[in-house]
């Protein structure tokens, strides 16, 4: 029995998402569950479930979620942290009902747990609804659902079960969700090539680390537009990479900008039902878990007029240490900079009598007297206007080419070793996975959950690492010399 009534015209829609030898469910929800019957207890529940397990993944940036082989036909493996957070996430998913407590493999399997199927399609649209009004909180929700299907993915990849025609679990859910792309066998696995055949195979792979584990390869046309540009061109790809995780993402961009175009249709046939706009509307609101614009500092780990030229180059994120250094050079800073970074400053502790009068707005004291939160890396990366001249806010990775930002890394003291990986992330235009990167590297002792989301997060989990444990140490000493004098007497 699943959680909608009467949904049969429906069943193909989650049948499709059960593959063979899995445990997770998979769709690009490109069809929407038009058909059933469900108590609006049920989609608070699984609408809140979901948001929750967004919210898990979220503060479990850190993970690179490719895996990779070493050696032919071992399998796909992962660095011991990136496994502990997939085993985490994995038992959330099991926890509030996206994932099967059991491997499928029987059409009685699929009836038994079609809940699971359910569940997840029915909660993703209704997130969709709700997060779809505002830019920076779709951009969140888009970001995280695909990380989920990232490691949802990563996972069919490893399913060694092949369908009867022998085509893998990647083919089947493509060819499920509407996607064909061409493909091209390794043909020194078939016994029977040209010498020619495996050189033009060979050729196409050969720039890859892993080209040795590849047995197939998709071609996918990517069109390059530009002013001088203007040209197909195909690029070959194996089994479950980029290419699927992008075409996801360019269908859920599509579907958030459609709802958020329609909006008049969604305020007189979603919205205007009271027993749900109410719900809708605040479920986006605990997206963002803490809210630093009330966070409770003590004294010993809040950001002061005392401590900040102490403290600011071992704990301050990359924007901010940008912004402060900036600042401290020129004793100016342009609008957005000065935004930036005096929220970060009030969400790290620093109080408004420690401000300069022309900042009283931010705390609503002036103005409008709003109480504005600081920025999330969200909103830093996906809504601040570009820089311009003599202007230095925004995300570092984002803004500044890999030569600047060597630079910028050089100033801040970190060695070439440090400095490459970071860089190598930041040219994926991953910058939220640079900072993270940058994190470890200047903090190995830390602990990186949830940094890459906000700036405050990144503040009190280096200030912890450096300075909690710093005191700690120092009483442990101080309790030690105590009881080596007193045994002495």
């Amino acid at each position: 029995m699943g959680i909608l009534q009467d949904s049969s015209e429906d069943n193909q829609i989650y049948h499709n998402c059960f593959y063979k030898g899995f445990k997770h469910v998979m769709s690009f929800y490109n069809d929407a569950p038009f058909y059933g019957e469900i108590d609006l207890r049920s989609i608070q529940e699984i609408a809140a479930k979901r948001l929750a397990l967004l919210q898990f993944i979220d503060s479990r940036s850190e993970i690179k979620i490719k895996s990779h082989k070493t050696k032919e036909f071992e399998p796909l493996k992962y660095d011991q942290k990136t496994t502990e957070r997939l085993n985490e996430i994995e038992d959330k998913m099991l926890e509030y009902g996206f994932m099967m407590p059991v491997v499928l493999y029987s059409k009685e399997d699929l009836y038994e747990h079609v809940t699971v199927a359910q569940t997840d399609v029915v909660s993703h649209f209704i997130l969709r609804l709700a997060f779809c009004r505002d830019r920076e909180r779709s951009e969140w929700f888009i970001k995280n659902e695909c990380k989920l299907f990232d490691i949802r993915l990563e996972r069919l990849r490893s399913v060694k079960i092949q369908e009867v025609d022998g085509v893998d679990k990647l083919e089947t859910f493509l060819a499920n969700q509407g996607v064909k792309y061409d493909t091209i066998k390794n043909p020194n696995l078939t016994g029977n090539y040209t010498s020619k055949e495996a050189t033009e195979f060979n050729d196409m792979v050969k720039f890859r680390t892993d080209f040795n584990t590849i047995d197939k390869v998709y071609l996918v046309s990517i069109r390059i537009q530009s002013k001088s540009i203007g040209a197909i061109l195909s690029r070959c790809l194996s089994a479950g990479e980029d290419e699927t995780s992008i075409a996801k993402r360019v269908s859920l961009q599509q579907s958030i900008r459609f709802l958020s175009e329609n909006q008049s249709l969604l305020e007189s046939n979603v919205f205007s039902d009271e027993r749900l706009s109410g719900f809708l509307k605040l479920l986006p609101g605990a997206y963002l878990g803490n809210d630093y614009s009330k966070f409770n500092y003590s004294d010993e780990n809040r950001l002061s007029l005392s401590n900040i030229n102490q403290i600011y180059k071992l704990t301050f994120p990359p924007c901010m240490r940008r912004l402060f250094s900036n600042y401290l050079r020129t004793h100016h800073l342009k609008h957005w900079g000065r935004q930036q970074l005096w929220l970060f400053f009030k969400g790290a502790g620093m109080t408004l009598e420690e401000h300069a009068y022309n900042i009283r707005h931010m705390y609503g004291k002036e103005g409008r007297r709003a109480n504005y939160p600081p920025y999330s890396c969200s909103k830093i990366i996906n809504t601040l206007p570009g820089n311009v001249a003599g202007s230095v806010h925004g995300c570092p990775f984002k803004e500044l080419d890999a030569k600047n930002l060597y630079t910028l890394l050089k100033e801040f003291g970190l060695q070439p070793n440090q400095m490459d990986p970071i860089i190598d992330i930041k040219n994926t235009h991953q910058y939220q996975l640079a900072c993270v990167e940058y994190f470890n590297q200047t903090t190995p002792n830390g602990c990186a959950d949830g940094v890459g989301t906000h700036p405050n997060i990144f503040f009190q989990a280096s200030f912890k690492a450096r300075f909690t444990k710093e005191k700690a140490t120092e009483e442990a000493e101080n309790k030690s010399e105590t009881t080596a004098a007193e045994v002495a007497e």
